[in-house]
Protein backbone atom coordinates (compact mmCIF):
# COMPACT_ATOMS: atom_id res chain seq x y z
CA UNK A 1 0.00 0.00 0.00
CA UNK A 2 1.40 3.13 -0.74
CA UNK A 3 0.69 7.07 -0.20
CA UNK A 4 1.86 10.48 -0.26
CA UNK A 5 4.22 9.51 2.96
CA UNK A 6 4.83 6.22 3.29
CA UNK A 7 5.37 2.57 1.57
CA UNK A 8 3.45 0.24 3.52
CA UNK A 9 4.64 -3.72 3.25
CA UNK A 10 1.94 -6.47 4.85
CA UNK A 11 3.73 -10.11 5.03
CA UNK A 12 1.96 -13.09 6.69
CA UNK A 13 3.95 -16.08 7.54
CA UNK A 14 1.39 -19.29 7.82
CA UNK A 15 2.19 -22.89 9.25
CA UNK A 16 0.37 -25.71 10.00
CA UNK A 17 1.82 -26.32 13.47
CA UNK A 18 0.29 -27.13 16.81
CA UNK A 19 -1.46 -24.06 16.87
CA UNK A 20 -1.74 -21.57 19.81
CA UNK A 21 -5.04 -22.28 22.39
CA UNK A 22 -7.43 -19.30 22.59
CA UNK A 23 -6.52 -18.72 26.35
CA UNK A 24 -2.99 -18.37 25.31
CA UNK A 25 -2.86 -16.12 22.05
CA UNK A 26 -2.66 -12.63 23.76
CA UNK A 27 0.50 -13.69 25.98
CA UNK A 28 2.87 -15.30 22.77
CA UNK A 29 4.49 -11.99 22.15
CA UNK A 30 5.76 -11.70 25.81
CA UNK A 31 9.46 -13.39 26.65
CA UNK A 32 10.05 -16.65 28.16
CA UNK A 33 6.24 -17.73 27.15
CA UNK A 34 5.49 -21.42 25.73
CA UNK A 35 2.13 -22.51 25.16
CA UNK A 36 2.45 -25.19 27.53
CA UNK A 37 5.00 -26.84 29.42
CA UNK A 38 6.59 -29.48 27.21
CA UNK A 39 6.81 -26.78 24.10
CA UNK A 40 10.10 -26.61 24.77
CA UNK A 41 11.07 -29.96 25.03
CA UNK A 42 9.42 -30.88 22.27
CA UNK A 43 10.49 -28.67 19.65
CA UNK A 44 12.83 -26.49 21.26
CA UNK A 45 13.38 -22.45 21.73
CA UNK A 46 13.00 -20.01 24.70
CA UNK A 47 10.00 -18.14 24.03
CA UNK A 48 12.25 -15.31 23.80
CA UNK A 49 11.95 -15.51 19.35
CA UNK A 50 8.40 -13.53 18.97
CA UNK A 51 8.87 -11.09 21.57
CA UNK A 52 12.58 -9.97 19.81
CA UNK A 53 10.66 -9.82 16.81
CA UNK A 54 7.65 -7.57 17.94
CA UNK A 55 10.74 -5.60 19.43
CA UNK A 56 12.38 -4.81 15.82
CA UNK A 57 8.81 -3.78 14.45
CA UNK A 58 8.30 -1.38 17.06
CA UNK A 59 11.26 0.66 16.48
CA UNK A 60 10.47 0.21 12.33
CA UNK A 61 7.23 1.69 13.52
CA UNK A 62 5.56 -1.65 12.58
CA UNK A 63 3.17 -3.56 14.32
CA UNK A 64 2.72 -7.76 14.12
CA UNK A 65 -0.67 -9.68 14.66
CA UNK A 66 -1.32 -13.15 15.39
CA UNK A 67 -4.46 -15.73 13.96
CA UNK A 68 -4.60 -19.21 15.16
CA UNK A 69 -6.47 -22.28 15.41
CA UNK A 70 -5.12 -25.45 17.78
CA UNK A 71 -3.96 -28.00 16.16
CA UNK A 72 -4.51 -26.54 12.73
CA UNK A 73 -1.77 -24.05 12.55
CA UNK A 74 -0.86 -20.12 12.62
CA UNK A 75 -0.83 -17.15 10.72
CA UNK A 76 1.82 -14.03 12.04
CA UNK A 77 1.40 -10.92 9.94
CA UNK A 78 3.72 -8.05 10.04
CA UNK A 79 2.61 -4.48 8.66
CA UNK A 80 5.73 -2.47 8.27
CA UNK A 81 5.63 1.08 7.17
CA UNK A 82 8.55 2.65 4.97
CA UNK A 83 8.60 6.85 4.77
CA UNK A 84 9.75 8.56 2.11
CA UNK A 85 11.79 11.14 1.36
CA UNK A 86 10.67 14.16 0.67
CA UNK A 87 11.86 17.44 -0.66
CA UNK A 88 11.74 18.89 2.45
CA UNK A 89 13.14 15.93 4.06
CA UNK A 90 16.14 16.83 1.46
CA UNK A 91 16.10 20.43 2.42
CA UNK A 92 16.57 20.10 6.15
CA UNK A 93 18.88 17.44 5.66
CA UNK A 94 21.05 19.81 3.76
CA UNK A 95 20.38 22.58 6.39
CA UNK A 96 21.51 20.23 9.10
CA UNK A 97 24.74 19.74 7.06
CA UNK A 98 25.74 23.34 6.79
CA UNK A 99 25.16 23.74 10.16
CA UNK A 100 27.67 21.40 11.39
CA UNK A 101 29.99 23.04 9.10
CA UNK A 102 29.41 26.25 9.88
CA UNK A 103 30.03 25.44 13.85
CA UNK A 104 32.46 22.31 13.15
CA UNK A 105 35.36 24.67 14.64
CA UNK A 106 33.31 25.73 17.74
CA UNK A 107 31.48 22.08 18.49
CA UNK A 108 33.32 19.19 20.13
CA UNK A 109 34.06 16.39 17.85
CA UNK A 110 31.46 13.20 18.31
CA UNK A 111 32.67 10.22 18.53
CA UNK A 112 31.44 7.46 16.91
CA UNK A 113 31.80 3.87 19.50
CA UNK A 114 32.79 0.78 18.07
CA UNK A 115 31.45 -1.80 19.45
CA UNK A 116 32.08 -5.70 19.56
CA UNK A 117 29.01 -7.46 19.57
CA UNK A 118 29.08 -11.50 20.45
CA UNK A 119 26.39 -13.27 19.68
CA UNK A 120 25.69 -16.61 17.66
CA UNK A 121 21.84 -16.23 17.40
CA UNK A 122 20.80 -14.05 14.16
CA UNK A 123 17.62 -12.35 15.27
CA UNK A 124 19.29 -11.15 18.76
CA UNK A 125 22.14 -10.01 16.08
CA UNK A 126 19.74 -8.15 14.46
CA UNK A 127 18.11 -6.85 16.87
CA UNK A 128 21.34 -5.43 18.64
CA UNK A 129 22.67 -4.39 15.85
CA UNK A 130 19.21 -2.14 14.83
CA UNK A 131 19.44 -0.81 18.61
CA UNK A 132 23.07 -0.12 18.77
CA UNK A 133 22.86 1.59 14.69
CA UNK A 134 20.24 4.19 15.79
CA UNK A 135 22.42 5.64 18.35
CA UNK A 136 25.14 5.69 15.28
CA UNK A 137 27.55 2.89 16.99
CA UNK A 138 29.57 0.94 14.81
CA UNK A 139 29.22 -2.58 15.65
CA UNK A 140 31.29 -5.58 14.39
CA UNK A 141 29.21 -9.25 15.36
CA UNK A 142 31.03 -12.46 16.16
CA UNK A 143 28.93 -15.70 16.26
CA UNK A 144 31.11 -16.86 18.84
CA UNK A 145 33.51 -16.20 22.08
CA UNK A 146 36.25 -17.62 19.85
CA UNK A 147 36.31 -15.03 17.10
CA UNK A 148 35.18 -12.27 19.24
CA UNK A 149 38.44 -12.78 21.23
CA UNK A 150 40.77 -13.40 18.00
CA UNK A 151 39.35 -9.70 17.18
CA UNK A 152 39.87 -7.94 20.23
CA UNK A 153 43.57 -8.64 19.72
CA UNK A 154 43.99 -7.47 16.54
CA UNK A 155 41.52 -4.73 15.97
CA UNK A 156 40.36 -2.28 18.94
CA UNK A 157 37.12 -1.38 20.36
CA UNK A 158 35.31 0.91 22.56
CA UNK A 159 32.93 -2.02 24.32
CA UNK A 160 31.92 -5.38 23.97
CA UNK A 161 28.21 -7.14 24.20
CA UNK A 162 29.05 -10.53 25.10
CA UNK A 163 26.63 -13.63 24.79
CA UNK A 164 26.96 -15.57 27.68
CA UNK A 165 25.77 -18.66 25.91
CA UNK A 166 27.77 -19.00 22.12
CA UNK A 167 29.11 -22.38 20.76
CA UNK A 168 32.98 -22.70 20.66
CA UNK A 169 33.83 -20.28 23.50
CA UNK A 170 31.22 -19.21 25.79
CA UNK A 171 30.68 -16.00 27.11
CA UNK A 172 32.15 -16.42 30.17
CA UNK A 173 35.51 -18.33 28.75
CA UNK A 174 36.10 -15.05 26.34
CA UNK A 175 35.32 -12.72 29.01
CA UNK A 176 38.47 -14.02 31.41
CA UNK A 177 40.50 -14.74 28.19
CA UNK A 178 40.02 -10.65 27.05
CA UNK A 179 41.27 -9.97 30.99
CA UNK A 180 44.07 -12.34 30.50
CA UNK A 181 45.47 -10.30 27.31
CA UNK A 182 48.65 -8.91 27.49
CA UNK A 183 47.86 -5.51 26.16
CA UNK A 184 46.61 -3.52 29.32
CA UNK A 185 44.39 -1.41 27.31
CA UNK A 186 42.76 -4.49 25.87
CA UNK A 187 42.53 -6.63 28.22
CA UNK A 188 40.34 -3.66 30.24
CA UNK A 189 37.63 -3.28 27.76
CA UNK A 190 34.45 -2.74 29.20
CA UNK A 191 32.47 -5.85 29.09
CA UNK A 192 28.56 -5.78 29.34
CA UNK A 193 27.14 -9.34 29.56
CA UNK A 194 23.83 -10.18 27.32
CA UNK A 195 21.53 -12.88 28.63
CA UNK A 196 18.15 -14.14 29.12
CA UNK A 197 19.03 -15.97 32.28
CA UNK A 198 20.18 -13.15 34.68
CA UNK A 199 19.83 -14.74 37.88
CA UNK A 200 22.45 -13.80 41.23
CA UNK A 201 24.54 -16.68 40.36
CA UNK A 202 25.13 -15.60 36.46
CA UNK A 203 26.05 -11.92 38.10
CA UNK A 204 28.19 -13.33 40.72
CA UNK A 205 30.11 -15.46 38.47
CA UNK A 206 30.24 -12.67 35.64
CA UNK A 207 31.34 -9.96 38.50
CA UNK A 208 33.79 -12.77 39.61
CA UNK A 209 35.66 -13.17 36.10
CA UNK A 210 36.11 -9.60 35.25
CA UNK A 211 32.68 -8.52 33.43
CA UNK A 212 31.35 -4.89 34.29
CA UNK A 213 27.78 -5.07 34.08
CA UNK A 214 25.02 -7.11 32.03
CA UNK A 215 21.45 -6.69 30.53
CA UNK A 216 18.68 -9.06 29.98
CA UNK A 217 17.40 -10.15 26.62
CA UNK A 218 15.26 -9.25 25.00
CA UNK A 219 16.37 -5.21 26.15
CA UNK A 220 15.52 -2.09 26.28
CA UNK A 221 17.26 -0.13 23.88
CA UNK A 222 17.38 3.23 26.59
CA UNK A 223 18.93 1.05 28.95
CA UNK A 224 21.23 -0.55 27.15
CA UNK A 225 22.75 2.77 25.58
CA UNK A 226 22.77 4.20 29.18
CA UNK A 227 25.05 1.24 30.08
CA UNK A 228 27.05 1.86 27.16
CA UNK A 229 27.51 5.69 27.84
CA UNK A 230 28.27 4.78 32.10
CA UNK A 231 30.77 2.18 31.03
CA UNK A 232 32.65 4.53 28.58
CA UNK A 233 32.36 7.76 30.58
CA UNK A 234 34.63 5.90 33.69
Amino acid sequence: KEDSKKNTVEISVKDSGIGIPSDKINTVFEAFVQTSDDTARKYGGTGLGLSIVQKLLVLMEGTISVESEFGIGTTFTAIIPFKKNTKQDMRNSLKYLKSLKDNEENKEEIKVLKILLAEDNFINQLLAQTVLMQFNYEVTTFENGVLALEAIKSNTFDIVLMDLMMPEMDGYEASIGIRALGDEEKSKIPIIAVSADVTNSVITKCKNIGINDYISKPFDSKGLKYKILNLIKR
